[in-house]
């Protein structure tokens, strides 16, 4: 089980080709995670048949998925909730001893006195328990309330245009009546726009699909084609490939046709779902990055186009790779590659990669900057959907330009400006002397920096001397200022340091400043400060320790403390000790 109780594993589904129906979601295991046609269509790709065995990526959840307020219903939630209208509350009679039997009853009786009379109020009420509830408020006055709980089960429904009902999570049914059709309009809108703002959103679950094909005589297309996948909330899914690879060989020795098992799917499921549930998360790596995921890669098969690709990313554009030819699972590794070439100093780019999509379900066609994969040729037909097409058979790309009559077009990409020649050399040099993965990506992320804080030097002061801690992007300024070695007085290396030193002593800051910084760099991501211990002035040496040292405190940057260069750890050791300079006045 992992910390706190929850699951590793959320759901086991199981899928398989029926040549009458086509791809098939045959069980979603121990609940529904996804719309069943998609899952089919996820967990048995394009082409699948053409391989033994492949593997696919997808996310199902999030905050993509989440529903959205339309513009009739975008009423400020404050003004909602304040919001009373004037109603008369009933219950309907099923007691078969009443008089009236299958009946409306007003609640509560009406005074004898109209003028006395006041009329029920319903309203609105957001509870604080998370997720967080909506509440339905019936004031029946002189103290009475009935408050019921907001639920799936709720079946509001209209029954005249003044009057609804409803159900409370015990099963009794209320009746509520307006004054005016309008008011009991108003309501609905009210509930739908309330209950989608108080919804919790729902986790993203990360699936890890094994699809293999078995030749079979006993069938009609003469091959079976089974898939079987696990969501889990964690990262680290390519830890049960072994297991999947298993389950899916036990899965077709079960097999006794088309749909038809020895053992149920739900027990298959249910075994290998409480199987992986069973581990401790002690057993698993650190919950980060795809482990198959690499930059290498990308680099081999797009060489200076990788570069355009880069760009794309950093300036949010629409990137769509294609592997008509290739497994899904080399367009799906090729996604989840990407965003190590721009993360950090990046973030969020995970929300918006779609590592397998088909024609099915064109809804990621509608997240700005997304990184989609596919195996189907006819998006590459489409410039329209796309700003940057990477075919991983050829590994050439094309970017998206205007034609003629104004139509989308795919056309070749700008040739790369002299930095990014520079930069394609330092990483094909690189390449061809074989160094390691981190350092390729170190090597993309610490340029995407310097491209990130250019772009923030055109809206923000470089030097702001104003009071109170910076901001993350001005300190994100600050260490490319150190890690560039600009020329600077040593008046303003102090001002950095102390403008720094204020900003880390709020830990969830430090993260977030620690998030944006490639931690992939040879010599660490704090070499910026560190090598400032190393200044010829004593009062700059003697602030950048203070600062390694405050960083040093929170448990976050124990790990970026460690990572720092042996000479910079020493130097850091050194100044802890002014009775053994090195030399230094």
């Amino acid at each position: 089980m992992a910390e706190g109780g929850a699951v590793m594993v959320e759901a086991v589904m199981m899928a398989e080709f029926d040549i009458d129906k086509g791809s098939v979601c045959r069980i979603q295991y121990p609940r529904d995670v996804g719309d069943k046609h998609l899952l089919a269509e996820l967990m048995l790709p394009e082409g699948a048949h053409n391989h033994f065995e492949d593997w696919t990526v997808f996310m199902l959840g999030g905050s993509a998925d989440m529903p959205s307020i339309t513009a009739s219903s975008a009423k400020p939630t404050t003004e909602l909730l304040r919001k009373r209208w004037t109603v008369h509350a009933y219950r309907y009679n099923d007691d078969p001893n009443a008089e009236e039997q299958g009946a409306w009853e007003i609640i509560r009786s009406p005074s004898p006195n109209p003028e006395q009379d006041s009329p029920d109020t319903i309203s609105l009420e957001l509870g604080g328990t998370m997720p967080t509830p909506l509440f339905l408020v019936i004031d029946l006055g002189d103290g009475q309330t009935l408050r019921f709980v907001h639920h799936e089960e709720l079946q509001y429904a209209a029954l005249q245009p003044d009057f609804a009902s409803m159900y409370s999570l015990e099963g009794a049914a209320l009746g509520i009546h307006f004054l005016a059709a309008e008011d009991q309009e108003e309501f609905r809108v009210a509930i739908e726009t309330l209950a989608a703002a108080s919804a919790a959103p729902q986790p993203l679950l990360w699936c890890l699909n094994h699809v293999s094909s078995r030749r079979d005589a006993t069938v009609r297309r003469g091959a079976q084609v089974k898939a079987l996948a696990v969501c889990s909330r964690f990262q680290f899914i390519h830890v049960w490939k072994p297991v999947l690879v298993l389950a899916v060989d036990r899965m077709f020795m079960l097999s006794t046709g088309l749909g038809e098992y020895s053992e149920t799917l739900e027990q298959q499921c249910r075994y290998l779902y409480d199987e992986l549930n069973a581990l401790s998360v002690s057993a698993l790596p650190p919950p980060e990055e795809i482990a198959d995921a690499s930059v290498t890669e990308l680099l081999r098969r797009f060489r200076t186009a990788l570069i355009c690709i880069f760009h794309a990313v950093l300036n949010k554009k629409r990137v769509l790779f294609l592997g008509h030819s290739q497994p899904a699972e080399i367009v799906c590794l090729a996604v989840l590659s990407l965003p190590l070439l721009v993360c950090p100093p990046l973030t969020g780019l995970l929300e918006r990669c779609y590592p397998f999509v088909s024609l099915t379900n064109l809804d990621f066609l509608k997240i700005e900057g997304f990184i989609a994969g596919s195996t189907n040729p006819i998006f590459a037909s489409h410039p329209e959907w796309w700003d940057v097409l990477c075919d991983l058979d050829s590994g050439r790309v094309l970017v998206s330009s205007v034609g003629p009559h104004g139509r989308k077009c795919a056309a070749e990409p700008p040739r790369l400006s002299e930095l990014d020649e520079d930069l394609y050399e330092q990483v094909s040099t690189g390449l061809d002397a074989r160094y390691s993965e981190h350092w390729l990506r170190a090597c993309f992320q610490e340029h995407a920096q310097q491209l990130r804080c250019e772009q923030l030097r055109g809206s923000t002061a470089v030097m702001d001397r104003q009071a109170g801690s910076p901001s993350d992007e001005m300190v994100m300024l600050f260490l490319e200022q150190l890690r560039s070695a600009s020329c600077m007085t040593d008046k303003e290396l102090e001002h950095i340091f102390s403008s720094v030193h204020s900003f880390v002593a709020d830990e969830a800051r430090l993260e977030q400043l620690l998030s944006r910084l490639p931690g992939s760099s040879p010599l660490g991501c704090l070499s910026p400060v560190a090598t400032a211990l190393f200044h010829p002035n004593a009062s700059v040496r003697n602030l950048a320790a203070s600062l390694l040292r405050a960083i040093g405190e929170h448990k976050a940057a124990n790990p970026l403390m460690s990572g720092l260069n042996s000479f910079l750890l020493l130097g850091l050791s050194q100044q802890e000790k002014p009775d053994r300079p090195f030399g230094f006045s």
